[in-house]
């Protein structure tokens, strides 16, 4: 009993704290709303439901300045937050600066004469989401000093060329840069070093690098979609073992340099409309995907070189591709000839056409590895030479002949008796069954 009269008094100035402020969320859709708020809750400090700012005459926050905690109400309830929205006349955030508390989302959407979030520091910590979208004057990151976040937004800025403003974000859970039309770069982001979901790129025409994630590290995907300037993947180097990566539709992307350190996918692989894309160099690393490798509508894909590591696969999809004539990797021929996984071969150029395209080209690779493997020795020889093969090569016959071209024996063995002959250099001609190689002996 005693000490439930002791926590009475901090009960009571609680609730009488929260009683100052409006019990529900607070709605403002004027300046003179804004205006009024210290005249209508002088004393109101801390709000513990959602705050909404939209309004065709609002200018600027300042009315907000006594506001310093935006919290969950008791209940745990995460949607509340801070929403700036459709305020074609807002230019500046400062009135939110004494914010120092926080633990909703930030949307700040369609604001179209903001040119920078100062106002927004004191917020470094949030467990839902930050969504800057569709800014049109928006050339600036410069206030937003979050540190993690669930997941980062970044949408329809069409002035904003970098990312310079989100030096102190560490961690987020997933992070999407999409449609923004000036972006050239990623600078700002230097210091993410962790995101636990996704990654996604998408449909930013300028950007040309993606440096500025160079210390990302991930366990989940990566979606890098629709930018046309982008000529490689460098600033992915961290990624090693991921689920699902997805590159689409970069017009200009020539190499898969900055995902050459990764080795494994535990969903899919999926290169699809990258029309200046002639190998996959760069994906020498890669051993395994698990379920789907999607190789399609790539225009200038000429060849599969690039992942000559890669071990297997489910599923396997190469079509339409009008230029690829050269798919006989070890794991396309290995999926045919042994008949291990789901393989589908189409639409592609003479050679990698089909299935029974690829396993002839599978099959001759073989067979040049197996003819190419053939040694002669001792070499020089003094008496006899022993002809060495591979168990699937077998010897039809064997011609010595001088450098004059004149045949000095014949034979079908595979251990020659060249005491016989005069020393000097000989060209030893090799047929088998699955072609014919020459070799050049010296007889001592």
């Amino acid at each position: 009993m005693k000490q439930f009269l002791l926590f009475l008094p901090f009960l009571f100035s609680f609730y009488t704290v929260i009683g100052q402020c409006p019990e529900s969320s607070l709605t403002l859709t004027s300046q003179a709303e804004i205006d009024a708020f210290t005249t209508n809750y002088p004393d109101c400090t801390e709000l513990l439901n959602a705050l909404i700012i939209s309004g065709s005459d609002i200018e600027n926050l300042e009315g907000l300045s006594n506001i310093a905690s935006v919290h969950s109400v008791p209940n745990g309830n995460v949607e509340n937050g801070i929403e700036i929205s459709d305020n074609p006349n807002l230019t500046s955030l400062s009135g939110l600066s004494s914010i120092s508390s926080f633990d909703g989302y930030v949307d700040v959407v369609n604001n179209p004469l903001l040119e920078n979030l100062d106002g927004l520091g004191g917020l470094t910590t949030s467990y839902n989401r930050v969504r800057i979208e569709n800014n049109t004057t928006l050339t600036s990151l410069s206030g937003l000093n979050i540190e993690s976040i669930c997941a980062l937004i970044i949408k329809d800025n069409p002035n904003l060329t970098n990312l310079i403003g989100l030096e102190s974000l560490q961690t987020v859970e997933s992070l999407a840069i999409d449609g923004n039309n000036n972006l050239e770069n990623l600078s700002g982001l230097e210091n993410l070093t962790y995101s636990t979901e996704f990654i996604a790129i998408r449909n930013n025409p300028s950007l040309t690098s993606m440096i500025g994630i160079s210390n990302i590290d991930t366990n989940d995907g990566v979606q890098i979609i629709n930018n046309p300037l982008l000529e490689n993947l460098e600033g992915l180097e961290n990624l090693t073992t991921l689920f699902d990566v997805q590159i689409e539709d970069n017009a200009n992307l020539i190499s898969f340099f900055g995902l050459h350190n990764m080795t494994s996918l535990y969903q899919n692989l999926t290169i699809k409309n990258n029309n200046s894309l002639v190998d996959l160099n760069g994906l020498e690393s890669l051993e395994y995907v698990e379920d789907h490798v999607f190789i399609e509508e790539n225009n200038a894909l000429e060849s599969l070189s690039g992942l000559d590591s890669f071990i297997g696969v489910e599923f396997f999809e190469i079509r339409n591709n009008p230029n690829l004539s050269a798919c006989s990797i070890d794991s396309v021929c290995a999926s045919i000839i042994n008949n291990t996984n789901y393989i589908t071969i189409s639409n592609n150029a003479v050679g990698c056409n089909s299935e029974e395209e690829v396993e002839e080209a599978c099959l001759l690779g073989i067979n040049e590895a197996s003819i190419s493997s053939i040694k002669i020795y001792p070499n020089p020889v003094v008496g006899t030479m022993n002809i060495s093969l591979e168990p699937n090569v077998q010897v039809q016959g064997v011609d010595v002949f001088s450098v004059t071209g004149e045949k000095i024996l014949t034979t079908q063995d595979t251990y020659v008796d060249v005491s016989s002959i005069s020393n000097g250099v000989y060209f030893v001609h090799i047929n088998t069954n699955l072609g014919t190689i020459t070799k050049k002996i010296v007889k001592k």
